[in-house]
């Protein structure tokens, strides 16, 4: 299907909007709801693709609102001022989407003896003109009765991505790699390969930590540093591979001297000349696949699901590696290899961070003792 056919199916949208979306209500038999994130979706393995953990089943009807016809087909969908209606028809599912009444996209998928081929979205929530609009296109590949690989187009035709696809003896699902540079998207674990695989980045983080500290203390001159600080914010990647920066003790001395307040003594703005990150790329690697299988199955609620989460969520479980890392990091003693104040310490610096409650974490007593007596925390 070319932009004009698409084009002319959300025109059509627009105008038989109500009688669309009436239609897909008055045939629901049966609703399902969510909530945290949805549940759904027409595209073969999209959760496990972007990384994107389902919904949980909830009673309430304030999230994530899905209703099945009398063939328990998912024919309609609600959440907030978002609503999709699903027309099945022969070899082709439609779903139209709406955002406060307005056509977001046209999704189709083409069917071949019941089973997908091909899947196309047509975004036009900035207008339905040539000019504002984007697509993704995606193409199913089978070996017998199996989906073997996915060809996604973004955006343009000569924007290719090529995942393929490995199952278990099962039939199940087992890993999903992209071929473009051989990233591996998703890799189903048990217990035992998640906990090795989380104590291999530990014991491979401590080591490169180690070394970016000491190529911090050679560009530094005569100071001193007072800290290292792990610079975490709530995106994987920045989890993965964060900024590491060096505390500058001349800094903080001046700091201390004008009578600054503890959010100042630790802010990494004023810090902000020397820093580091991770240089090992098959540990970046391993990494990225450790929090990719943990945010895929992140529960949004307070309890875990899964016997691998033990914090929750893949924020928790990567904060939790970064603080076993920082006290070992902390234990010890730097004053024999690099110019550091006796109160140095390494911490973490997180969203909201307080030095009074996160310190004491991962940082070890006697440390804790210094930072008192200095007044830092």
């Amino acid at each position: 299907m070319n932009k004009q056919v698409f084009s002319d199916l959300c025109d059509d949208a627009l105008k038989n909007k109500d009688t669309y979306l009436q239609e897909a209500r008055s045939r629901v038999t049966r609703w399902e709801y969510y909530e945290g994130s949805s549940y759904y979706h027409l595209a073969p393995y999209w959760f496990e693709r972007n990384i994107e953990p389902k919904g949980i089943p909830t009673s309430n009807s304030d999230g994530f609102n899905y209703g099945f016809d009398c063939n328990n087909q998912l024919i309609y969908m609600k959440v907030g001022h978002w609503e999709e209606c699903i027309e099945r028809s022969g070899d082709r599912i439609i779903n139209r989407t709406f955002l406060d009444g307005r056509v977001n996209s046209i999704e189709v998928i083409i069917l071949e003896e019941g089973r997908p081929i091909e899947y196309t979205e047509f975004v036009v929530r900035n207008g339905i003109d040539l000019w504002h609009i984007w697509s993704f296109k995606e193409y199913y590949r089978y070996s017998g009765n199996q989906l073997t690989t996915i060809e996604l187009e973004k955006y343009e035709p000569k924007n290719i991505t090529t995942y393929s696809l490995e199952y278990k003896e099962t039939g199940e699902l087992k890993k999903i790699t992209k071929l473009d540079d051989e990233e591996i998207i998703y890799l189903e674990m048990s217990v035992e390969e998640v906990t090795s695989l989380r104590s291999t980045v530990i014991e491979e983080l401590y080591s490169e930590c180690e070394a970016a500290l000491q190529r911090l203390g050679k560009c530094i001159g005569e100071s001193k540093l007072c800290f290292l600080a792990i610079w975490l914010h709530q995106e994987t990647q920045a989890v993965v591979n964060p900024t590491f920066i060096a505390g500058m003790d001349y800094i903080r001395e001046e700091q201390l001297a004008n009578g600054e307040d503890l959010e100042t003594l630790w802010y990494i703005g004023y810090h902000s000349d020397y820093d580091e990150g991770l240089e090992n790329e098959d540990l970046i690697r391993k990494f990225s696949l450790l929090m990719n299988y943990w945010e895929l199955h992140s529960n949004v609620s307070d309890e875990p699901t899964y016997s691998t989460l033990q914090h929750h969520n893949w924020w928790g479980e990567g904060l939790a590696i970064w603080q076993e890392v920082a006290y070992r990091l902390n234990r010890r003693k730097w004053d024999k290899v690099l110019p550091v104040t006796d109160h140095f310490v390494v911490f973490i610096d997180e969203e909201n961070f307080d030095p009074s409650n996160d310190l004491p974490r991962y940082i070890t007593h006697e440390q804790l003792a210094k930072l008192q007596a200095k007044e830092l925390i």
